[in-house]
């Protein structure tokens, strides 16, 4: 089974024909390029009420990275790197993980993710 579903403006996630999902976020409060910019993402909000700036606020949602989470059909979390979320990871890093999640078996139990 695959299955793809959108979180917002902010990410992601998809599921995998072998049981395991990959979430994919970026945004304020993720571990990524915009994660400390609640401030400009307000802005961005307010300029939908305002015809000059319509449309501005989807521009802002690009990020230059993002953070992954993974689980598997159970539900249990993998753990990337000692943490259940990786932060900042590049397209090319993002590329790795996608091929690494879709087809192994995730780590529930808190070893390195060393093989990506």
């Amino acid at each position: 089974m695959f299955n793809v579903s959108t979180h917002g403006p902010t990410g992601y996630s998809v599921t995998f024909g072998n049981g395991n999902t990959l979430s994919v976020q970026w945004g304020p409060q993720n571990y990524c390029e915009r994660r400390y910019q609640r401030d400009e993402y307000e802005k961005s909000i307010q300029a939908k009420d305002n015809p000059e700036t319509y449309g501005s606020e989807i521009q802002w949602w690009g990020s230059k990275n993002c953070e992954v989470m993974a689980w598997d059909k159970d539900g249990n979390r993998h753990y990337f790197t000692g943490e259940m979320v990786e932060g900042w990871v590049t397209p090319e890093r993002l590329a790795e993980i996608m091929m690494w999640v879709s087809t192994n078996t995730l780590d529930i139990e808190g070893e390195r993710f060393k093989d990506v």
